[in-house]
């Protein structure tokens, strides 16, 4: 029996807005830093504000490329608060701030959209990320 490939689905857009990086200092793995989140939007399938208060906690490794664990804080249009949980990567050759990452969701999600896995392929803007969110079916 042969397994299918999965398709991907494009669901919507966030554009989250941050601070600049604070070094954390060099570990092991390469520098550390966190990216305060200050705000943003979110909209297609949800619609929301992305609320200050999230990070995005990464390593810089020594050639360039960049590991990423972040966490979004967004209220919902319907009332409803949920959390981005993002886990991804930016390739050194990634220069122009692409990156990509699997994303799951926390929080007040009754639905099957926490049961659901995501990837998010984005870049780096001035002052914010964007990404496209595409639901992984």
């Amino acid at each position: 029996m042969q397994i299918e490939a999965p398709v991907l689905r494009w669901v919507g857009h966030a554009r989250v807005e941050v601070s600049a990086p604070v070094s954390l200092g060099s570990g092991p793995q390469g520098e550390r830093r966190v990216v305060p989140v200050t705000g943003g939007r979110v909209t297609g399938a949800w619609d929301g504000v992305v609320l200050a208060g999230g990070a995005d906690w990464q390593e810089v490794h020594a050639d360039g490329s960049v590991t990423l664990s972040a966490r979004y804080p967004v209220a919902l249009n319907d009332g409803r608060t949920v959390c981005f949980v993002a886990r991804g990567a930016r390739p050194a050759a990634g220069a122009d701030g692409g990156f990509r990452t699997s994303l799951l969701f926390d929080g007040d999600t009754a639905d099957a959209t926490s049961a659901t896995v995501y990837v998010a392929d984005g870049r780096k803007v001035e002052g914010a990320v964007e990404f496209d969110i595409f639901e992984v079916a």
